[in-house]
Order: C-alpha cells, then sequence, then structure tokens
C-alpha cells in the first residue's frame, strides 16, 4: 500500500477515535452526575457518609472507579485550557529547541503560515495554532494531520519513521478510550435496569468501607 494512502487511512482512523473519545468523555461525565443523584435519592445516609468529610462548598469528587482502572486518570471534563496568550508563548518556547521528525515539522511550518497571529495578523486562529505548537511539542503527529485536514492544508506523503509515529499516536489515544471505559461511570452507561445500578452503587460503596 503507497504510503500516503496509508497516512490517510491512518489520519481517518484517528479522526474517529477523537470522536470516541470526546463521546465517551461526555458520557462518562453525565454518569457521574446521574449517579450522584441516584446515590443522594436511593441511598441517602451513604451519600451524607461517603462525602461527610468533604470541605463545604467543594465540588464533589467523582465516584470511584471500577476495579482495574488506572487510578491516575486525568479528570477530563474538570481540566481548563490556559488562555491563547499563555499557551502560544509557552509552546513556541519549547519548539525552539526540541528536534523534531521531518514531516511533523513541515507539517507544523505549513499550520503556523496560516494560523500564527503575526503571519495573519490578527487572532482569528490563535487557538489553533495554540493547539498546534502543543501536538507539535508531544510529538502527536495524528493531531496535526487533524489540524491540517481542519484548515484545508495539503497533507504530504509521510515517511516511514512518520507512519510509524502516527500509529503511536493512535495507540495512545486508544488506551486513553479504553481507561475511560474501564471507569465506574462507563459501567454505570451501560446498566440496562435500575436493579444493575443499584449493585454498581453498593459495590463502591463497599470499596469505600461505607457498608
Amino acid at each position: 500500500m503507497p504510503d500516503k494512502i496509508r497516512s490517510q487511512k491512518l489520519s481517518f482512523q484517528y479522526f474517529y477515535l477523537c470522536l470516541d473519545l470526546e463521546e465517551t468523555t461526555e458520557l462518562c461525565f453525565q454518569a457521574d452526575e446521574d449517579m450522584h443523584k441516584f446515590m443522594k435519592e436511593k441511598y441517602p445516609d451513604y451519600y451524607k457518609a461517603m462525602y461527610a468529610s468533604k470541605p463545604q462548598g467543594a465540588t464533589e469528587n467523582k465516584i470511584e472507579k471500577t476495579e482495574g482502572e488506572d487510578s491516575n486518570e486525568d479528570d477530563d471534563a474538570s481540566i481548563k485550557e490556559d488562555n491563547d496568550e499563555e499557551n502560544l508563548s509557552g509552546a513556541e518556547e519549547d519548539i525552539k529547541s526540541i528536534p523534531k521528525n521531518k514531516d511533523l515539522k513541515k507539517l507544523y511550518r505549513k499550520i503556523a503560515e496560516k494560523t500564527h497571529p503575526d503571519k495573519v495578523g490578527n487572532d482569528k486562529y490563535a487557538s489553533v495554532f495554540s493547539a498546534a505548537a502543543q501536538a507539535y511539542v508531544s510529538n502527536n503527529l495524528a493531531e496535526i494531520l487533524k489540524i491540517c485536514g481542519n484548515m484545508n492544508i495539503e497533507i504530504i506523503e509521510l515517511c516511514p519513521e512518520s507512519i510509524a509515529l502516527l500509529k503511536e499516536n493512535i495507540k495512545e489515544i486508544s488506551e486513553a478510550i479504553y481507561h475511560k471505559k474501564q471507569t465506574a461511570a462507563w459501567v454505570w452507561t451501560e446498566a440496562k435496569n435500575e436493579q444493575q445500578k443499584r449493585e454498581l452503587i453498593e459495590k463502591i460503596l463497599q470499596r469505600h468501607g461505607i457498608i
């Protein structure tokens, strides 16, 4: 298979996985809300016991994860991006001293030509440039290709080294989706009736030593 076709297929695979991760994250976020409401309504005493030690006014933590889940998973819904100006300056400083894959560098420069405030004369695409800079620093060629597609920038034919990097980026996002789907929140989205929901809540309470 020609490298250009292979890179396009991998790019489309990454785009799909981005949508999958976005959907999974949103579903888990909503499930967390639903789980708290369900516990508060059906198990009010246990709910109070579980959150009695939380400081007044603090945001409630997510309900604990199911067995086997990575305890270091980030709560994507709670993380906010820095402002564009800080992202731009910080990313540009990192970029200057980091040797990069040649295709990644070439595509990043194409994006910068169309999005950098100094190039376009305004901040219209500042957030796009910031995202590209962060992807560049983190060696995320797949994200760079995604941005190119959104900005109608022609995709170059990737070298074998870049194809390997693209596959690694796909592996990383696939793992992120996998870990999301190991959470109690995801199990909640698949509960078919109230009995299954109760069993999940009781399992969580048991893990906390509440019951």
